[in-house]
């Protein structure tokens, strides 16, 4: 996701203030270019939307292991039989997952969005 999120980032800080509207001048050429389902290039183009909000004169950087949100459209889980839905730039997946009980009711209640983020695990 990163360098589609870097596209509309360099498209949207070339472009002048309050043009964020006209999402076609990132939208399209974001999903046809990175082969995007339509609610992960709005969730990536919200996250470079949200990173400019205080300043639009810096171009952001994004990192490759960077949190990305899922909203219930892209990301959902099965606890009964406790495997995650998602969908990645390879298609969607489903995988199991493991979690504690207070996760657990949290996630019995989740709503609105989850941020995915990847952790290294000492070796």
């Amino acid at each position: 996701m990163r360098p589609a999120i870097g596209l509309a980032s360099r498209r949207g800080i070339t472009r002048p203030s309050g043009s964020w509207r006209s999402t076609s001048l990132v939208y399209y050429p974001v999903r046809e270019r990175f082969g995007l389902s339509a609610q992960m290039a709005v969730r990536g183009i919200a996250k470079v939307v949200d990173a400019y909000a205080l300043d639009k004169r810096t171009q952001r950087m994004f990192r490759t292991d960077g949190a990305f949100p899922y909203d219930a459209r892209i990301l959902s889980w099965d606890l009964e039989s406790e495997t995650v839905s998602l969908w990645t730039v390879a298609g969607r997946r489903r995988m199991p997952f493991e979690c504690g009980d207070g996760q657990r009711t949290l996630l019995e209640r989740q709503q609105g969005e989850s941020d995915l983020i990847y952790h290294r695990q000492a070796v």
